[in-house]
């Protein structure tokens, strides 16, 4: 019974201590929220090694899956805004965990006008 109680007050206790921390405390911000305003975020070397890593892999979004083909760069530049929301809602991609840095520089291409180069 006193090792139960134990648990439950250091259980009670850690909860407490993290109670506190939210994400801004935590240094923690949402996607796209790290300016990159000061430099252009490339389509070719930093946001297609992601969608070729992640994305346009086999069982995805490679042609004849019934999903959209981002082997073909003009197909995730179309869906941009969508692959925004499901890349920040953590949707997406199925079965992976993009860092966020990687969110970040989606993100942000997507805010800057979502242009290959």
């Amino acid at each position: 019974m006193k090792k139960n109680l134990a648990l439950m007050f250091f259980a009670v206790l850690v909860c407490a201590a993290c109670s506190s921390e939210n994400e801004e405390d935590l240094g923690i911000t949402q996607p796209g929220t790290i300016t990159r305003e000061d430099r252009v975020i490339s389509y070719q070397t930093e946001v297609s090694p992601i969608v070729s890593t992640n994305c346009a892999i086999s069982g995805c979004h490679v042609g004849g899956t019934g999903l959209p083909n981002y082997t073909k760069d003009e197909n995730f530049e179309a869906d941009a805004n969508q692959i925004k929301i499901e890349v920040t809602s953590g949707r997406m991609p199925i079965g992976r965990t993009l860092s966020f840095e990687e969110r970040d520089i989606i993100v942000s291409w997507v805010n800057q006008g979502a242009e290959l180069d």
